[in-house]
């Protein structure tokens, strides 16, 4: 089955085909006259609060076709169940359908509306991750039916009601929870999930006025901190392999996407969004200074020779500080495995536990390239940071951290670092530290 978006007049429609079939049906959004939507790439541009939004209602739209599809196996019947209101997303209507508040929410922290607990907006990587989790609980009520919460209002309720409603509001998360497991969710990204769609459900609850009950908690696990090894980082920074002249445009400018996050600890969201404003040369010597997308945060980093050298260059050369490319974060997804894995030291041997889809604690043995992904070189930076005696205030405000999770990273550096330091014992000195 294929699904495409189009633009008719001022509202967007959907293509769909399967084999010889073909069904259009309206999705009921409406195109703003400051919102430009790109045929090719079937998403909305523009720098306005409502442009992700948006975006996000096209994912839910092709969701609940494909669910519907895949539920009901008919054209048909997908564009019956559409033609219905309960599936045009922009709707002023009152609603107790959790569903449909979870759209409002996304609203109103969107357009601020609806605020932090610091009264602050909220930032677009945080709409981002909610309009992920509400998105996900779209395609599992596409499914599944949707609850009205004053099914579930406990007010005025004897015991052995409030307790059938409280089991009820379980049974329902529960499924939800075991529909992320069937489409294999990791057990953080459940837990993640269930803890925004609680703070949408307990938002709902204070501005309709009910009591519901609290549906279980997902708990989630300490992922475990792996990062690339010191004297690799080091060399492909400096580029001691020799490789970069050698690359093509994708292969550089993912090296100096890589290097720019093991220098300065940047998510990759951040370094993305680098730009040559961002730089600052002073006497010979470069200089970074960045918001932090995530924290809102401004830093300001010096910087090693060897990249400093490559930006200066690309800036001349092309305007901006990476080598020109076309869909930049489709490439990090697409080839970053693919870019390291060109170094030998890449297919050497890692063993590390994780928890399985279930959480069970699961030993796992890969290859560094096999498991390198864009937050790895943040932690791989953030370790080196502190092995090399930064001081931990320094090391926050580099990162952006806010939270005690860098104390993991101590921990880790800590440990990490007396066992090689044993290691070097045993094999200069010949002395066994495992008796010690």
């Amino acid at each position: 089955m294929r699904i495409t978006f189009y633009q008719r007049d001022n509202t967007i429609y959907s293509r769909v085909c399967h084999k010889t079939e073909m069904i259009r049906i309206t999705t009921g959004i409406r195109v703003p006259k400051h919102v430009k939507f790109l045929p090719t790439r079937e998403r909305f541009k523009g720098d306005t609060p409502d442009v992700p939004e948006m975006n996000a209602d096209l994912d839910r739209q092709r969701a609940i076709i494909s669910d519907l599809f895949a539920k009901h196996g008919s054209l048909e019947i997908v564009k019956k169940y559409y033609s219905q209101p309960m599936f045009h997303v922009q709707s002023d209507e009152p609603t107790f359908k959790f569903a449909q508040l979870c759209n409002k929410y996304i609203d109103g922290i969107t357009n601020g509306a609806i605020t932090t607990k610091a009264k602050t907006k909220f930032r677009i990587s945080s709409i981002r991750t909610y309009q992920f989790a509400t998105t996900t609980y779209w395609r599992f009520v596409a499914k599944n039916k949707d609850i009205d919460l004053r099914d579930y209002d406990l007010s005025g309720k004897e015991l052995a009601q409030k307790r059938e409603i409280a089991d009820n509001m379980s049974k329902h998360f529960d499924k939800f929870v075991a529909y992320m497991i069937d489409n294999d969710f990791k057990i953080n990204t459940r837990a993640d999930v269930m803890t925004i769609i609680m703070v949408i459900l307990a938002y709902w609850e204070r501005d309709l006025f009910l009591t519901l009950p609290k549906p279980n908690r997902v708990a989630g696990y300490e992922t475990p901190i792996i990062t690339l090894p010191t004297d690799f980082a080091k060399a492909l920074v400096l580029d001691s392999h020799k490789k970069y002249d050698k690359m093509s445009d994708e292969m550089k400018f993912l090296w100096e996407i890589s290097a720019t996050m093991l220098v300065t600890s940047f998510r990759i969201s951040d370094a993305l969004s680098l730009s040559k404003g961002d730089i600052s040369f002073v006497n010979g010597e470069a200089f970074l200074i960045k918001d932090n997308l995530k924290t809102g945060t401004e830093t300001t980093t010096p910087l090693p020779r060897a990249l400093a050298e490559r930006y200066a260059h690309n800036i001349n050369h092309y305007g901006d500080v990476y080598t020109p490319v076309v869909s930049a974060m489709r490439i990090v997804r697409r080839s970053f495995k693919e870019f390291f894995a060109q170094y030998p030291e890449m297919h050497e041997l890692v063993t590390y536990k994780r928890a399985d889809i279930i959480g069970r604690k699961v030993a796992v043995t890969q290859k560094y390239y096999e498991l390198v992904h864009p937050h790895m070189l943040r932690k791989t930076a953030v370790t080196m940071l502190i092995a090399n005696g930064v001081s931990i205030d320094h090391v926050r405000f580099i990162t952006g951290h806010k939270s005690d999770s860098i104390n993991r990273y101590i921990g880790w550096v800590d440990k990490t670092y007396k066992t090689e330091v044993k290691q070097y014992y045993n094999k200069v000195y010949n002395e066994d530290t495992t008796k010690a």
